[in-house]
């Protein structure tokens, strides 16, 4: 008996898996495709801090730039699988936020 099988009929049962809004960013914020594109954006933009003579660090918040946010609404049909752009904008204070919290505990910079 496969996965997929039932041994027999039940008549007087109904099953319906309906939509759940959850308001969970989805798509590339989150999760197993995010780790290896964040791995490749990363390494690449060390190799442009050190060819640049900047710390990786300084660097990256650079290219952020000031804290704001972005609402993404010219990337084109079928962003993000859908969700509404306004509901998850893009958040460059927190991103900023984020690396200069993590680098500050990590002892960004000491020997």
């Amino acid at each position: 008996m496969g996965f997929n099988t039932m041994p027999f009929d039940i008549p007087a049962i109904r099953l319906e898996n309906p939509p759940a809004p959850a308001h969970v960013p989805i798509g590339w914020f989150r999760s197993v495709y995010n780790l290896p594109h964040a791995w490749a954006i990363q390494s690449f933009a060390h190799e442009m801090a050190v060819a640049a003579g900047k710390d990786h660090r300084d660097y990256v918040l650079d290219l952020l730039g000031p804290a704001r946010e972005i609402h993404n609404l010219t990337v084109g049909g079928g962003w993000n699988y859908g969700e509404d752009p306004d509901l998850h904008p893009i958040d460059i204070g927190r991103m900023r936020r984020v690396i200069e919290r993590t680098t500050a505990e990590a002892g960004w910079g000491a020997r």
